[in-house]
């Protein structure tokens, strides 16, 4: 069901005219970075591992810039 839900919504720009956009090779990595980045940090800590908050700051700035 997914798979045809994607296939229609192609089809439907397709016939739309829509034109095509490359996002670029760096759009996934940079997909809700902080997101990630967060979600790893609470995974790290469930296994004991803690991550000074200048570090966590820095990474999110990086990766904003």
């Amino acid at each position: 069901m997914a798979v045809a839900h994607s296939l229609l919504i192609a089809i439907y720009h397709v016939l739309n005219g829509a034109q095509f956009q490359d996002l670029g090779s760096n759009y996934y990595t940079q997909f809700n970075r902080e997101k990630k980045i967060h979600s790893y940090v609470k995974q790290l800590s469930k296994l004991g591992v803690s991550i000074p908050d200048d570090v966590l700051r820095s990474a999110i700035v990086r990766g904003a810039a």
